[in-house]
């Protein structure tokens, strides 16, 4: 074909390697293995101890050598997945994972990015827990300012009922005691 062919990416002397066939004009190949160290190394300064990243070749398997660990031994990515997918529920060490992966073209592999669910889901859960916390304190000072005002309304109909029960009955001996404010007033 004229281009260069990468084979499977795989450990030789504990170091991740890639091998490729590079072709030569007179019809010779150059066959290289090329070191994915440098890649290993800004893989970790990239991953962070919520999660982990890593990469699958074309089959799913996870890159020996580079990047973290997968979930779970014998762990892979389903090929059916096509194009960036997304995986909510992966069974692994430490409980179910969530991951997401995006298609690397030129090297027909994924990248992988994994975190357990409870953790990608935590900020979630208390977004959730501080709305309710909040809707619980709307709700006490509705009922708590309901309360105010039907005593402050409530207090001078008493007052009227009381003193209206007195000239009912020819007791003429109390006046009527102020009533508050606005139309109450007017009313005495």
């Amino acid at each position: 074909t004229g281009l260069v062919s990468l084979g499977a990416p795989r450990l030789v002397v504990g170091r991740a390697v890639v091998s490729a066939a590079h072709p030569l004009a007179d019809g010779r190949c150059l066959y290289l293995l090329y070191s994915l160290d440098g890649l290993a190394r800004r893989m970790k300064r990239i991953s962070t101890s919520a999660g982990r990243l890593l990469f699958v070749d074309a089959q799913g398997d996870p890159i020996p050598g580079v990047g973290g660990l997968a979930p779970a031994a014998g762990w892979r990515w389903p090929v059916s997945a096509a194009g960036e997918s997304w995986l909510d529920d992966v069974e692994g060490e430490g409980g179910a994972w969530v991951a997401a992966a995006a298609p690397i073209p030129a090297l027909g592999w994924r990248a992988v990015s994994l975190q357990l669910r409870r953790e990608a889901y935590a900020e979630e859960s208390a977004g959730a827990a501080r709305a309710a916390a909040f809707f619980l304190a709307v709700c006490a000072l509705v009922a708590l300012g309901a309360s105010m005002l039907s005593r402050r309304l409530g207090r001078p109909v008493e007052l009227l009922l009381s003193a209206s029960e007195r000239v009912s009955a020819n007791d003429f001996s109390r006046p009527v005691p102020p009533l508050g404010w606005g139309e109450f007033e007017r009313l005495r």
